[in-house]
């Protein structure tokens, strides 16, 4: 035999401090809204870098909305580096990546006006840890020195901020290049649904 369950009724306390698009009562939820878009710490002294522009580096799987923030960021006067044209730039013929990139995987890479076919590049790397290896080594560094080069752009132009705006940010070892790591964070099927629709 089970003795009656007691029932108990606990008044919530009311947040005196709330807004209107919040609960009334006090709750966590709303304590983490507010702080969506406060540093919870400091970011790093970093004397590497130049101290009269701060670099942010914006992150995510592909689909996450990356660009979307960026654009955002560079609306609010922030400057932004795409590392996606960058790579396209440096293995361009003429690009710092390019003669590297044909030599390591040969001129049946290229379309017949000479500039690399990114389909059958992919193909040879995609799914081959050896060969992606081979072409990270070589544009990897690449892009990070252009990267460099556009900070120096942002400095002459009078910017203070500045985004570098790449998925393998972390995978290339860029986090030295910057001054804190935003990471745009979504549910997995929703970025497979938005890359689906594009």
């Amino acid at each position: 035999d089970l003795e009656e369950l007691a029932l108990y009724q606990i008044q919530l306390l009311k947040d005196q401090s709330h807004k209107e698009n919040e609960e009334d009562k006090v709750s966590s939820s709303s304590f983490r809204h507010r702080m969506l878009g406060k540093l919870l710490r400091p970011p790093y002294k970093r004397p590497e870098l130049p101290t009269q522009l701060y670099v942010i580096g914006l992150t995510g799987i592909s689909g996450s909305g990356k660009s979307s923030v960026a654009q955002r960021l560079k609306g609010l006067g922030a400057y932004v580096i795409d590392s996606d044209q960058l790579g396209h730039r440096a293995y361009a013929p003429g690009g710092p990546a390019y003669q590297p990139v044909v030599e390591a995987f040969g001129t049946d890479i290229l379309h017949k006006d000479g500039i690399i076919n990114r389909k059958v590049l992919g193909s040879r790397v995609f799914g081959n840890k050896k060969q992606l290896k081979i072409l990270t080594d070589i544009m990897w560094p690449v892009i990070a020195r252009l990267a460099r080069e556009e900070m120096e752009h942002a400095m002459a132009e009078g910017k203070h901020v500045c985004v570098i705006d790449a998925a393998m940010l972390l995978e290339a070892g860029w986090q030295d290049m910057v001054h804190e790591v935003w990471t745009v964070v979504i549910p997995e099927t929703e970025a497979i649904r938005r890359i689906v629709e594009r």
